[in-house]
């Protein structure tokens, strides 16, 4: 049970490391490919809007907002749309610091594992006296 806690922890500090909320240069296209399950808009009305699975019809976004009502907003109004990115950066440097802390953990593991003692020799050995039987 603690082991899964302790990967299901992990796993979200990764992703939480690998992925950034950012603008997006084409909202049009970037929706058709990546198909994001949540996307922040800021358009003529003031403020942000959160939209809940976004799909693109023509030139309209179609979605849900915080309370599950339906929203349509034309992609011309649109002023900013950011979304959950992959972080290529911090990607990067999660991975390495895995790999590292994945050495220095095998490397302490063997060193806990007596690896250094010499191993014995004929001197060291019990000697038990064979036993004859006579018949």
């Amino acid at each position: 049970m603690l082991l899964r806690r302790i990967t299901a922890g992990v796993l979200l500090i990764t992703m939480a490391g690998c992925t950034t909320v950012r603008p997006v240069a084409s909202p049009r296209d970037f929706l058709n490919a990546r198909q994001p399950g949540r996307i922040w808009v800021s358009g003529a009305a003031p403020g942000e809007m959160e939209i809940s699975s976004p799909k693109v019809l023509a030139d309209t976004v179609f979605g849900f907002d915080q309370k599950g009502e339906a929203i349509t907003l034309p992609i011309a109004s649109i002023t900013q749309l950011r979304a959950s990115q992959v972080h290529v950066a911090r990607t990067v440097g999660l991975s390495l610091l895995f790999v590292a802390g994945a050495a220095v953990a095998i490397a302490s593991f063997q060193g806990i594992s007596g690896g250094s003692e010499e191993p014995p020799t004929d001197d060291a050995r019990p000697r038990l006296p064979l036993l004859r039987f006579h018949f």
